[in-house]
């Protein structure tokens, strides 16, 4: 995608901890993989998982732990987009923006906050997006996908801030990526 392989480039930059790509297209991947060349320690490694699917984000996570230790961070940049007014838009349509921007995140955030919870802490970051808090037309199923992560990171945050994790959200606006180029 578009700002998670911005992010994932952006990490690679960095010395330390191992960075573990997470998406459904091993192609893309392994693509974004190769990119990453300048890293100067640690590996990039990729697994498959289709993060609106609780047992395989649980089977991912399972994986990264194994393979590289406890979890410090989390980021979820996973989003999907319908450009149709309410009265257009189909409760098959609905269904996929929720489970792609929302329940891919409680999905994630259940046993990543498990596993910090264990090891002392860490952060979890979800994409949320400006039109949670701004009316744009024909944004209205992303709209309530987007607001309903604002309001998950919002309470994830107040649950665990005791347990020293850190969930937090961000909402960019209209970024250039290949989602946006429909727009």
């Amino acid at each position: 995608g578009g700002i998670g392989s911005a992010l994932a480039q952006r990490l690679a930059k960095y010395p330390g901890a191992a960075l573990v790509l997470v998406g459904r297209d091993q192609a893309k991947l392994d693509s974004l993989q190769a990119g990453l060349t300048s890293r100067p320690q640690g590996g990039v490694s990729t697994l498959v998982a289709d993060v609106t699917d609780s047992k395989q984000v649980e089977a991912a996570i399972s994986s990264a732990v194994s393979n590289h230790g406890p979890l410090a961070a989390v980021a979820n940049c996973v989003g999907s987009i319908v450009l149709k007014a309410a009265h257009q838009t189909s409760d098959a349509e609905f269904d996929q923006v929720l489970r792609l921007n929302l329940t891919s995140c409680f999905n994630i955030l259940r046993p990543s906050v498990k596993n910090m919870m264990a090891n002392g802490g860490g952060s979890v970051v979800f994409c949320s997006s400006a039109v949670a808090r701004h009316g744009i037309p024909n944004h209205e199923a992303i709209a309530a996908a987007k607001a309903g992560i604002m309001g998950l990171a919002l309470s994830a945050a107040a649950t665990y801030a005791p347990k020293k994790i850190r969930v937090n959200c961000v909402a960019p606006g209209l970024t250039r990526t290949p989602l946006a180029a429909r727009i």
